[in-house]
């Protein structure tokens, strides 16, 4: 995603110019519409995403499905895979918190070591 000229580091500001122009450049008037009013505190309608305002029932011309925002990204993604692969990634989530857990609990139970006494120098481990 590099274009000739724009691969310096600009400051804070400039990038985040940068940011927000690659964002708005792929987005539809209705979505930069919606963003605005959010901005502005104006209520979204009841079925607009919480995150980028996108309302996929309402009436534009654009594209129905948001890609904006990562909730809206991550459901489009999670509507893509099969139940069974949806299943399957549970349970190695599911398998990696449990390490996780015992992880965490024998470094509860754990001693710490022995703080050193008096004139002895703790030693740097080699």
């Amino acid at each position: 995603m590099s274009v000739e000229g724009s691969d310096r580091v600009g400051s804070v500001a400039e990038e985040a110019a940068r940011l927000l122009g690659v964002f708005a450049a792929g987005m539809p008037e209705a979505h930069l519409l919606a963003a605005g009013s959010r901005a502005a505190g104006e209520t979204p309608t009841a079925h607009a995403c919480p995150e980028c305002g996108h309302d996929p029932h309402a009436a534009s011309s654009g594209d129905s499905v948001c890609r904006i925002c990562p909730i809206c990204r991550v459901l489009n993604v999670v509507k893509a895979i099969s139940p069974e692969t949806l299943d399957k990634i549970a349970d190695v989530v599911d398998l990696v918190s449990e390490g996780l857990r015992g992880f965490a609990a024998n470094r509860r139970t754990e001693t710490p070591p022995p703080a050193p006494t008096g004139g002895e120098q703790p030693q740097e481990p080699v």
